[in-house]
């Protein structure tokens, strides 16, 4: 199992200062360890909800002189936290460096970080909640294939990574490769002093240019590697749906980003007519069903080229006038047609 991790409060991102230390974890309220594990001894103990945790541990900041602003989700987001059992990989994603942090959990001790570790949110200070990595690995994303920024995707705390993940898997696979054992050359090399003589289990790789990895990636089944496409996130779909739009149909972005565009569109452009571009995407896994909104808004558009990209395809009578075009869909034109395949090995290298 993998879990994305994200360890960034408000703008700062500490991600690699907390990797470099061997450790990972998430900030949950102002109380310690031993407060949670008070009214919560196991995570896995369902008779103990996340509203009892919650009022509990608002007690202890308000003991604390601290704002009662721990919240259900919180509580989840520890219990989930905690029970993640020895040996799965965590993943930081180091934003001004543009790199893949990787490292096991070393036990399944939970604890509280030294102070240094502690951040001030709403005008009080929360306790990080840390645990032990091991094996640490660092991937450059400019040294690998496009199809890794799906790996930097997840917008909560912690995000499921499956472990079959193809992508996944080979950078794991290859964490003790005999590429350079030195620190990544761009990153701040004090924040990176790692012993590799020392007791300190963790590595880190420069794969610069990585061609071991891209290597391997050539060797494999031309289908596995297109796990990144069933992965995609909301706005990675978006955005193959807008390569389509421009490779087809010569679709050109007018001045509005994609995704979250209008109220009823992700897309909006012209074709080099001068002809109207509207198009809608939804990343539903399943078949989405269509709302008297997106009827609406489809309905009035006139002289104008209409798509719907529903990733899970739709429930009930097509739009009339708009282009259907499903996840399946999508991934024939990827394998299939000239231009798609084309554009498929663009995000492999």
């Amino acid at each position: 199992m993998s879990q994305r991790i994200c360890m960034k409060s408000g703008k700062n991102d500490r991600s690699l200062e907390v990797w470099s230390e061997g450790l990972v974890g998430v900030w949950v309220g102002g109380g310690s360890i031993e407060d949670f594990r008070a009214i919560c001894p196991d995570t896995n103990d369902r008779r103990v909800t996340n509203a009892q945790i919650e009022e509990h541990l608002n007690d202890v900041n308000e003991r604390l002189g601290l704002l009662r602003n721990f919240e259900k989700g919180d509580a989840a987001l520890a219990r989930r936290f905690i029970s993640m059992p020895q040996g799965t990989w965590m993943l930081a994603y180091d934003v001004q460096h543009r790199t893949l942090l990787w490292g096991q959990l070393a036990d399944n001790e939970t604890f509280d970080a030294p102070p240094r570790f502690n951040e001030t949110f709403e005008r009080q200070t929360e306790r990080f909640q840390a645990r032990k990595i091991t094996n640490r690995v660092a991937f450059r994303l400019v040294d690998l294939p496009e199809a890794f920024l799906v790996l930097t995707m997840g917008q909560g705390t912690l995000h499921k990574i499956d472990l079959a993940s193809e992508l996944a898997r080979v950078l794991i696979d290859h964490r003790l490769s005999d590429d350079v054992k030195e620190p990544l050359a761009d990153l701040n090399q004090n924040a990176l002093e790692i012993d590799l003589a020392s007791k300190s289990e963790g590595i880190l790789l420069d794969h610069g240019p990585a061609d071991n990895v891209k290597d391997y990636l050539r060797i494999l089944n031309r289908d596995r590697l297109d796990e990144w496409f069933h992965i995609l996130g909301p706005v990675s779909w978006e955005g193959i749906c807008c390569a389509y739009l421009i490779l087809m149909h010569e679709f050109l972005p007018t001045c509005q980003p994609t995704g979250g565009t209008l109220a009823d569109y992700d897309i909006v452009g012209k074709g080099p007519d001068g002809k109207r571009i509207f198009a809608q995407c939804k990343k539903d896994p399943k078949p989405y069903k269509m709302k008297d909104q997106d009827r609406a808004a489809f309905a009035n558009l006139e002289n104008a080229s209409k798509f719907f990209f529903a990733y899970g395809g739709i429930i009930g009578a097509e739009l009339p006038g708009v282009q259907h075009k499903s996840g399946e869909d999508i991934l024939r034109w990827l394998k299939d047609d000239p231009i798609g395949m084309s554009y498929r090995e663009l995000l492999r290298d």
